[in-house]
């Protein structure tokens, strides 16, 4: 252990050691012949801190003591508040073999140890009030926690779930407190819906494991863990080749004319306001208006005898259907679409934030021509712009989806025959299109999207009718041995 004259200068000039036979040099410890006991610890990595030593308790040098004083170098302790440092440390020694003191190092271990118990106190405390925190709030908490890592619209979704399903069943109730038949009262209550039943049993699983990182509940106690999902039956409705040939109609007639409201999208007015408004109340105030005070009888409500004026749709809403009806994308990635996400010379589109991440999707020749015609605004980057908020993309088009459905004959009613045609039923229906053309299911998956081949194998069971046709020429082959003898030659 070198013993030499620190100086600041020579402290701040000592630098990282090299490498000797491949290795890192051992730990250096320079002790300051101006100041007894005050020394400098060197690391391999260039790493420079103030410790003081001493002999614990008496002379004996078999029991010496260090206490780390803090950095040293440049943008640490200087070398003249080291060595104060230093001399009250040993006047601290001196006073604590004369028994009027405590040691250094007994000192910092008390310190530790203190610390230790105020931070197993306020993680206690933390338990506490923890333990005292709803599933709504703690829900609500969790969806916080994930907002920079998960997609807005999927905490959009997810938000709605715990209003409309969690928070009110839940009610009030503890995250500790909650059990595995409170999930499964839940998830009965939600068996005529199992698609979002299954949804929100996922959620809450995620959701649990989460409380019990978090310390609200205890390990391996997930109430949700056992609930078993709904058998969910998958819904694939497709266009027959006349409702096509209708939903183009009914397209051009609301371009050109307009279309009326379909009946599942007209107000429905009663004359009476069964739900109660919220009150502009200050806080503390009652949350709703009260609702047993006697009102005047109304009248029986009578509709206007003139109909609402019909005219022609947004132009880019037509065109976005269109879209969809021709690329089989979903919603959201037609809506959004950016011109510059349109690679014309490569005939493909970028789309740059999906379901499932960065997409590039091949485009026909008449998807490509629907982009085109519209009409590019200086302030808007969107291929579908939004008539009232400048600079957005068109927000839905599912009102007029409804109109043009209700129009061609496929949407609700006794009329209707088949179930109606959602919106998504467009993404299907390219599909079964391009499975009729002859299309391979990795060309399909181009199509529309997919990451996994395992969404794309949904549509494997409409490959059947080339498999059918083939089979019906082996069998004539069988029954007729003669065409068998054709078939051979």
């Amino acid at each position: 252990m070198p013993t030499l004259k620190l100086t600041q200068a020579r402290v701040n000039a000592l630098e990282p050691r090299p490498l000797v036979d491949g290795k890192r040099p051992p730990v250096e410890w320079l002790w300051d012949t101006h100041t007894k006991g005050l020394g400098m610890k060197l690391m391999p990595s260039g790493h420079k801190s103030w410790v003081y030593r001493y002999f614990g308790g008496s002379e004996d040098k078999a029991n010496t003591q260090r206490v780390g004083i803090g950095p040293a170098g440049e943008g640490g302790i200087s070398l003249d508040e080291a060595r104060k440092e230093a001399v009250r440390l040993a006047a601290q020694v001196v006073a604590a073999r004369g028994g009027k003191d405590v040691l250094p190092h007994e000192a910092r271990r008390e310190e530790k140890a203190r610390r230790t118990q105020e931070k197993l106190r306020r993680s206690a405390a933390a338990l506490a009030d923890a333990a005292k925190e709803t599933v709504a709030v703690a829900y609500a908490r969790w969806l916080g926690s994930l907002a920079p890592r998960v997609k807005a619209s999927s905490l959009r979704d997810w938000r709605g779930q715990l209003s409309r399903h969690i928070a009110p069943h839940f009610d009030g109730k503890k995250v500790a407190d909650v059990m595995e038949k409170d999930v499964l009262r839940l998830h009965a209550k939600m068996s005529a819906h199992p698609a979002t039943a299954n949804r929100v049993r996922s959620r809450l699983q995620t959701f649990f494991d989460w409380c019990e990182k978090e310390g609200l509940r205890d390990r391996h106690t997930n109430p949700a863990e056992d609930v078993k999902p709904y058998r969910e039956q998958a819904k694939q409705r497709f266009l027959s080749p006349d409702e096509t040939v209708a939903v183009l109609a009914a397209l051009a007639r609301a371009e050109s004319e307009g279309l009326p409201a379909a009946p599942e999208t007209q107000a429905k007015k009663s004359g009476k306001n069964k739900t109660p408004r919220p009150s502009r109340a200050k806080p503390g105030a009652r949350a709703y208006r009260s609702t047993d005070r006697k009102r005047a009888k109304r009248g029986a409500y009578t509709r206007h005898k003139e109909p609402a004026p019909i005219a022609p749709a947004n132009p880019h809403a037509v065109a976005a259907l269109r879209l969809l009806l021709l690329t089989g994308w979903r919603r959201n990635e037609v809506l959004s679409l950016r011109w510059d996400a349109v690679d014309e010379s490569r005939s493909v589109v970028v789309l740059r934030e999906t379901k499932t991440g960065k997409s590039e999707r091949p485009i026909g020749a008449a998807a490509l021509a629907v982009i085109k015609a519209q009409r590019r605004l200086a302030d808007n980057p969107f291929v579908f712009p939004s008539p009232r908020l400048k600079g957005q993309h068109l927000k839905e088009v599912t009102r007029l989806w409804y109109a043009v459905r209700h129009e061609a004959g496929i949407g609700h009613g006794p009329d209707a025959g088949l179930e109606a045609v959602r919106l998504h039923d467009l993404r299907h229906n390219l599909a079964s299109v391009m499975v009729s053309s002859g299309a391979s299911l990795p060309e399909i998956g181009a199509a529309l999207g997919h990451r996994d081949a395992k969404s794309t194998q949904r549509y494997a069971h409409m490959m059947s009718a080339p498999v059918t046709a083939r089979l019906d020429t082996a069998a004539d082959a069988i029954l007729n041995p003669k065409a068998q003898l054709k078939l051979v030659s």
